[in-house]
């Protein structure tokens, strides 16, 4: 120092020269040392929220498939309840006394003791 210049005051009270480079110990030299700064943190939340609301539109894909799963379930249980009731009211007719004797009369040919049976013959 020639006593022009004064040394620049450090934290900690020492003396530095303001041309002079603090040694921040780089194990290669010429390599550029990685610093955390605020653009990092800005891309991990980005990073962070794109994941989130990644596995968010999964979730709502996932609720709405099984939403619409369940209402073609609900439509489908609907119709077998009613054919089911279908099923029973013809079960319940084939049950009477009339049933089983209109279809005797009509699929057999049977008629009641007492009674004539006529069969139309058309003409050619």
């Amino acid at each position: 120092m020639d006593g022009s210049e004064r040394p620049a005051l450090r934290a900690g009270g020492s003396a530095r020269h303001p041309a002079e480079k603090p040694d921040r110990g780089d194990p290669v030299p010429g390599r550029r040392r990685f610093r955390v700064t605020i653009r990092f943190y800005t891309l991990i939340l980005c990073v962070l929220l794109v994941m989130l609301l990644a596995r968010l539109g999964q979730g709502w894909l996932a609720e709405r498939r099984l939403a619409q799963e369940q209402e073609a379930l609900e439509r489908a249980l609907e119709a077998k309840r009613a054919e089911i009731l279908r099923l029973q009211e013809e079960v319940a007719e084939m049950q009477t006394d009339a049933y089983v004797e209109r279809r005797a009369r009509e699929d057999l040919g049977l008629v009641l003791p007492g009674e004539e049976r006529y069969q139309v013959i058309p003409e050619d």
